[in-house]
């Protein structure tokens, strides 16, 4: 898997998007690929943030629902 852009990277391709750079003068300043600055400007216009954020829900989905847990919670307070 490659590298995550450094910080200073990502600071000066945002400078020269903002600045209204053309990609191509930004990619050969920089060192990195059009591509790159091009995904950088989606994720800015988009998401307001050079990189996309996190999805919100990762992983297997819980077999038991918040309904099933306050049924669960009520039952146990009656036995008690």
């Amino acid at each position: 898997m490659p590298q995550a852009l450094s910080s200073e990277k990502l600071a000066h391709i945002r400078a020269g998007l903002e600045l209204g750079t053309d990609q191509k003068t930004i990619a050969q300043q920089v060192s990195v690929s059009k591509r790159q600055v091009t995904r950088i400007k989606h994720n800015i216009v988009f998401h307001g943030s050079v990189k996309h954020p996190k999805k919100s829900h990762q992983g297997r989905q819980p077999k038991i629902t918040e309904g099933m847990a306050e049924v669960r919670v009520c039952f146990e307070e009656e036995r008690y």
